[in-house]
C-alpha cells in the first residue's frame, strides 16, 4: 500500500459544526494598560481595586483596511502599471 493511498484512507475528524464563541473583550482601562482583564461585570477586579470606572465597549471595532483604502491602492497600482507599459 502506498503512502498516498494510506493517507487517503485515514479517518478524518468530523467538521467543527459549532461556531467559535464571540471574543470576550476587556474593559477599556485594562485594554489601555495592556493587562489581563477579569471581565467581571459590572466592574472587573482591577477597576474595583483601583476605584476606576469599568466600561466595556458594546461592539468590537472592525479589523481590516479602512473603507476606500483598497480602492485607493488599486488606483495607485494602476497608475504604476500604466507608467511601466509606456
Amino acid at each position: 500500500m502506498s503512502l498516498s493511498h494510506a493517507i487517503a484512507k485515514a479517518p478524518r475528524p468530523p467538521p467543527n459544526t459549532t461556531p467559535p464563541p464571540p471574543p470576550q473583550l476587556a474593559c477599556q482601562n485594562c485594554r489601555k494598560r495592556k493587562v489581563k482583564c477579569g471581565k467581571e461585570k459590572p466592574a472587573c477586579g482591577r477597576c474595583r481595586e483601583l476605584a476606576l470606572p469599568c466600561v466595556y465597549e458594546t461592539s468590537a471595532k472592525k479589523s481590516g483596511p479602512k473603507r476606500g483604502h483598497v480602492r485607493m491602492l488599486e488606483r495607485i497600482i494602476g497608475m504604476f502599471a500604466f507608467t511601466l507599459v509606456k
